[in-house]
């Protein structure tokens, strides 16, 4: 480990400062300014540019580059990917609590990161004002105490909230893609656009602590977080899911060498896990704390279907995983214990079918429960999304007015271009829907009915094997 974490230290800062000339050079070619490329898909832009003008060489190379089959080590073999999907959909909900809780919430949080997240105002309230009376109630009061967290959420504008929420959907659209449901997952075209739609952002360049942290956030953190909920993966599963993140990895620019080495399995990306945390959390800053986006994320994610999760509650499920020390790192105090006994309670509720389907024997249930899940998430995320299936396209650039209400500034910017809703809009289908959630009751009740009848034979076993024992020594 201490070998490890001076590697981590000592490439660090290069690795911060590297970014993907190839694809500046491309978008540079194509797009002069930022605000030329927002409302486009800038995939389709490159690749016709190329058709009209195929001497254009930043672009023909980057499109060469990108387009092509990893290498041998990092490409996913069909089985991986495979095995890959059933992990996802089997801990869907235990992996989205890991990417919000953790990976965003927590891991975006690092002060050497809260500078980049406020350069591009991503994932965090995007008024002056608000992060001027963060910083002054920070001034008054211990900033892990639960009346500043209550006190800094509600003096997030509503506009920034949902912004946020709409930046988390759209990452959420990011993870499906991948995980082949809502497209295919190795489907090199939807990958690079994503990876344009950020460059341009300019997301993607948020690598702290190493190129691979930002791949880590979507891989080898929901594994360890798994662990931490009590449903530990599979080896073979967790190989598998590793292994397709590796190969997204290379279409988003990650270098080869990093990913053979960090996450060429789940025991070596956990050592890069707790090595880069250490780095990116080892310096603290005050500022940064009242700037960071945990408590805007965790306030957009509150009250939200299907869930409906308090505020209170997604504090402290982020204080579970993060553990004591990080939670306190990013401002993150004890909850009450009202909420913590509810906070496990739901967790315990969370393992009740992976216990089931380890001990059920239908195989079809699994498979039932599996392929309402794929298609009950992608019709969730499409109706957030306001019926739209993000094509990833830049948004317009956020910008402060000086206009300040009596509580709070006021932001333009940040918005889809016009067009685009009509573009990326989806019809609903609402008999499709119905047919979906007849099946998904009829996977809980198939469950309920065999625990229910499961229990009651046993106590009805239980019951005639005492009276017999009752009877049997009566008689002796």
């Amino acid at each position: 480990m201490g070998q490890s974490l001076r590697y981590c230290q000592r490439y660090s800062k290069r690795w911060r400062a590297s970014g993907d000339p190839l694809c500046d050079s491309a978008l540079c070619a194509v797009f002069p300014h930022s605000a030329s490329s927002v409302g486009k898909d800038l995939l389709s832009c490159l690749e016709e540019h190329a058709a009209r003008h195929p001497d254009s060489q930043p672009v023909t190379a980057f499109l060469d580059q990108v387009l092509c089959e990893p290498p041998t080590g990092i490409y996913v073999s069909p089985d991986e990917v495979h095995l890959a999907h059933e992990f996802f959909l089997d801990n869907c909900s235990e992996i989205i609590q890991a990417l919000l809780h953790y990976s965003l919430a927590g891991g975006f949080a690092s002060p050497r990161i809260v500078r980049t997240l406020l350069a591009v105002s991503y994932l965090v309230p995007h008024s002056k004002r608000d992060t001027q009376l963060a910083r002054q109630t920070r001034g008054s009061q211990v900033a892990t105490d639960a009346p500043f967290v209550s006190d800094a959420a509600s003096r997030i504008s509503s506009t920034s909230n949902e912004r946020t929420f709409s930046r988390l959907l759209e990452t959420f659209q990011f993870v499906l893609d991948v995980l082949g449901c809502s497209s295919p997952s190795t489907n090199s075209s939807e990958l690079v656009s994503e990876k344009l739609a950020q460059t341009r952002d300019p997301v993607a360049y948020l690598k702290p602590g190493g190129e691979g942290w930002s791949l880590a956030a979507f891989s080898a953190i929901p594994i360890w977080c798994l662990r931490r909920l009590h449903v530990p993966p599979s080896e073979l599963h967790a190989n598998a899911y590793l292994a397709l993140w590796r190969h997204v990895g290379f279409y988003l620019g990650i270098s080869p060498s990093i990913l053979l080495r960090y996450f060429s399995g789940p025991d070596v990306a956990d050592k890069f896990i707790a090595t880069a945390a250490l780095h990116l959390f080892s310096a603290d800053d005050g500022e940064d704390l009242a700037d960071a986006p945990t408590v805007p994320i965790l306030r957009a994610a509150s009250n939200r279907p299907p869930t409906y999760t308090s505020f209170e509650y997604n504090c402290a499920l982020s204080r579970h995983l993060l553990g004591p020390s990080l939670a306190l790192r990013v401002g993150l105090g004890p909850p009450s214990i009202s909420t913590l006994i509810r906070m496990h309670t739901v967790l315990f509720l969370q393992r009740i079918p992976h216990l089931f389907a380890q001990w059920y024997p239908r195989r079809g249930w699994v498979i039932k429960r599996r392929a309402v899940l794929r298609e009950g998430m992608a019709r969730s995320l499409r109706w957030n999304l306001g019926m739209r299936r993000v094509s990833f396209r830049p948004r317009t650039a956020i910008k402060s007015t000086n206009v300040v209400s009596a509580t709070q500034g006021i932001d333009e910017g940040g918005e889809l271009a016009e067009g685009v809703k009509e573009a990326e809009s989806i019809r609903p289908d609402p008999q499709g829907a119905a047919v979906l959630v007849r099946k998904w009751r009829e996977v809980w009740m198939e469950m309920i009915g065999v625990c229910v009848g499961a229990t009651a034979i046993g106590i009805g076993l239980g019951w005639s094997g005492a009276r017999y024992m009752e009877l049997h020594l009566y008689n002796v």
